[in-house]
């Protein structure tokens, strides 16, 4: 994949989303962290704290219950009628 995007993975359809959609947002974060001067990266200690709260089911959750909620309004406004509620 080398020049070619990113590979995304995750152990379930959630995670890889949450992964996907937070690599993008971070690498956004960061280029703009940089444009304004130095960036420090986070310590390794900080760096495991970080990614076993990201990988708990409560923000993973959250996350999939807010893009689903968006995509199902957004249906909605392009249809004229509402939706089955998604599981």
């Amino acid at each position: 994949m080398r020049r070619h995007g990113a590979t995304v993975a995750g152990t379930t359809l959630q995670e890889m989303v949450f992964r996907a959609v937070f690599s993008c947002r971070n690498a956004e974060m960061q280029r703009e962290a940089q444009m304004l001067g130095g960036v420090s990266p986070l310590t390794p200690a900080e760096t495991e704290k970080a990614g076993a709260f990201n990988l708990e089911p409560r923000p993973i959750g959250r996350a999939w219950e807010y893009w689903t909620t968006r995509l199902r309004k957004a249906g909605e406004a392009v249809t004229g009628e509402k939706t089955s509620e998604m599981s």
